[in-house]
C-alpha cells in the first residue's frame, strides 16, 4: 500500500483549513506589505522568500517564509476554487507560478493582491500533474503530467507532444513525483512506481536520456532536488531517508541520513542559498534543515507549524 503523500488524518485536514481561514482573515497584508520584510539572519536577503505549496484535496493553498523560517503570508488559498496546488516555480517578480491537478493547468498567483490567472489551460494538459521546475537557460518550464514531462515556454506555448514521453531510450518514467534541474543542466525525475531516477539531457532540438538509475528496488523516491556541488539529493518513503547521487545518475548513491527526527516520510527537497537542504516531510508534519553530509543544522527542525504538514513543492522567490 502507498504511503500517505498527499493525505492526512482527516482530524489534520479540518484543523488545517480551520487555521488557513484564521490566518488569511486575521494576517492578511496591506497593499505593499508583502515586501517590507525584517532583515533576518546574518546573509538573509529580505527580497528572498520561502514559498511552497500545500495540498492534500481538502486543503490548498501556498505560504511564504523569510529564509530563516519566519511566517510572512499566507499567499493563497484555493481549498474552495478546486486547484490542488501542487507545485510551484518562479515567474517573475511580481508572480509566481502554480501546477494544480483540480482543473489541470498552470496559473499565475499575483503577490500583490493575490488573484489568480490561467496561464496554461489545454485539453492536451489534463493528467496527474505534480512538480514543475524553471529551466532559466532555455526559458521554459517542465512539469509531471501522469508518466510524461510536458514543457512549455515562458509565453505558455506548449514544446513537444509530449516533450518527453513515458519511454525515452533507456529512460522510463512511471508514477513521476518530482523533478529538478540539474548543476549541469540536466533534467532529473524521481519516479515513485518504478523507483527510477531517469535524467534527461534537454539542451538540444529534443531530449535524449542521459541515464536511468534503476537501483533502488521498492524504496519510492518521492523527492528530488540538483545540488549546486553538482550531486542529486533524493528522499525516500519506503524507509526515509536522503541519498546522494551524481547528477547524470551514474555511479552508486550514498545515503546521507537515515534520521526519522528529521527525515520521515520526505515529500520535497530544496537548496538552502548557503548550501544546505530543507526537507518537508509529512511524517513529522514539519521542515528539517540538514547539511550534505546529513548533520542537524541549527536543532534540525527549521518549520514546523500549521502550514507544514502537507508540504508539495518548495521554491525560493526573488521579489523587488
Amino acid at each position: 500500500m502507498e504511503r500517505r503523500f498527499l493525505q492526512s488524518k482527516t482530524f489534520l485536514r479540518i484543523f488545517l483549513v480551520l487555521v488557513l481561514s484564521l490566518v488569511s482573515a486575521c494576517s492578511k497584508p496591506s497593499e505593499g506589505e508583502f515586501f517590507q520584510v525584517a532583515q533576518g539572519t546574518t546573509g538573509e536577503t529580505a527580497s528572498r522568500k520561502l514559498v511552497f505549496t500545500i495540498s492534500n484535496g481538502a486543503a490548498n493553498a501556498i505560504a511564504s517564509y523569510s529564509e530563516s523560517g519566519k511566517f510572512l503570508d499566507l499567499l493563497a488559498d484555493t481549498s474552495s476554487s478546486g486547484l490542488l496546488m501542487r507545485g510551484l516555480a518562479p515567474f517573475d517578480s511580481l508572480h509566481v507560478l502554480m501546477a494544480n491537478d483540480g482543473q489541470d493547468g498552470l496559473n499565475l498567483l499575483s503577490l500583490e493582491d493575490g488573484s489568480v490567472s490561467s496561464f496554461v489551460a489545454s485539453s492536451l494538459f489534463t493528467g496527474n500533474i505534480y512538480n514543475v521546475v524553471r529551466d532559466e537557460e532555455r526559458s521554459r518550464y517542465y512539469v509531471i503530467e501522469t508518466n510524461n514531462i510536458e514543457a512549455f515556454n515562458f509565453n505558455g506555448l506548449r514544446l513537444g507532444n509530449p516533450y518527453i514521453p513515458t519511454t525515452l531510450g533507456a529512460c522510463v518514467i512511471s508514477g513521476p513525483r518530482s523533478l529538478t534541474m540539474t548543476k549541469s543542466g540536466y533534467l532529473a525525475v524521481a519516479n515513485y512506481t518504478n523507483n527510477d531516477i531517469t535524467v534527461y539531457d534537454v539542451s538540444g532540438a529534443s531530449p535524449t536520456c542521459v541515464n536511468s538509475y534503476t537501483g533502488y528496488g521498492n524504496d519510492r523516491p518521492t523527492a528530488i532536488v540538483g545540488h549546486s556541488d553538482g550531486f542529486l539529493y533524493i528522499g525516500f518513503t519506503t524507509n526515509d531517508r536522503i541519498d546522494r547521487l551524481a547528477e547524470d545518475g551514474s555511479g552508486i548513491p550514498t545515503t546521507i541520513t537515515n534520521d526519522l527526527a528529521y527525515v520521515n516520510n520526505p515529500t520535497a527537497l530544496l537548496e538552502m542559498p548557503d548550501g544546505s537542504l530543507l526537507i518537508a516531510s509529512d511524517g513529522i508534519d514539519g521542515i528539517s534543515r540538514i547539511d550534505t553530509s546529513g548533520n542537524p543544522v541549527e536543532g534540525g527542525i527549521f518549520i514546523k507549524d500549521a502550514l507544514t504538514g502537507l508540504v508539495t513543492q518548495m521554491s525560493f522567490l526573488e521579489t523587488e
